[in-house]
């Protein structure tokens, strides 16, 4: 099976690249793994978690007007005054973006392309009907993380999640507080998957001490 895994970025340490380093190194062993990040190709070499040395890397088609510092700031200011939801989704995902994703995944003849996090989910659930293969949606931070955080994330980006997301065919998401947010406002059906432990520990507690954290002096 091909899997495409499409992600910010793979450099750098934190849960999202923990999870998928873990995630794409065990599907490598059975299936034939691409990660398409931001990532140019010589820096995938500094990732802080190894990865298979037989999974693929490809870039991310990027958007070379959405790099211009005057359409930057011209797209910030039209978000703050603008309330028009229809012409706001047309600067931020233009129709020219989105073919080039469609044919972007197409080509690659993936059978599953899973979007990681907020702006690669929806990115996904966009194009989803116009792509071949299975479209997964995966989730990495809370529902009020994602949508009550003021300036980040996915702020008010809540009615471009409720028309698209459902057009994926599955939407993953962390937990099941997580999951009765997600499914009440956006009408779909997510399904939970807790993140793996990347680690194993040799020690285990008998559960007498009610401190588990606690201060030590390194010398």
């Amino acid at each position: 099976m091909k899997i495409c895994i499409c992600v910010g970025t793979t450099l750098g340490i934190g849960g999202i690249q923990r999870v998928i380093s873990l995630f794409a190194n065990e599907l490598a062993k059975r299936h034939e793994v691409t990660i398409s990040s931001f990532d140019t190709p010589e820096k995938i070499s500094n990732s802080s978690y190894k990865l298979d040395k037989n999974i693929n890397f490809v870039e991310f088609p990027k958007s070379k007007i959405a790099s211009n510092i005057l359409y930057r700031i011209m797209r910030k200011i039209l978000f703050k005054v603008v309330r028009n939801d229809k012409f706001l989704e047309r600067i931020d995902f233009p129709k020219f973006m989105r073919k080039r994703l469609v044919t972007f995944f197409n080509q690659g003849e993936y059978d599953v392309v899973i979007g990681v996090a907020w702006l690669h989910s929806l990115w996904l659930a966009m194009v989803a009907p116009e792509i071949k293969a299975r479209t997964i949606g995966w989730q990495h931070n809370s529902y009020d993380a994602y949508f009550c955080t003021p300036g980040r994330y996915a702020w008010k980006k809540d009615n471009l999640f409720r028309k698209y997301l459902s057009n994926l065919d599955e939407y993953v998401v962390l937990n099941e507080i997580t999951k009765e947010k997600i499914d009440a406002n956006f009408g779909i059906d997510s399904t939970v998957i807790y993140n793996p432990k990347s680690y194993i520990s040799k020690e285990k507690s008998d559960m007498r001490n009610k401190v588990f954290l606690g201060k030590h002096t390194i010398v």
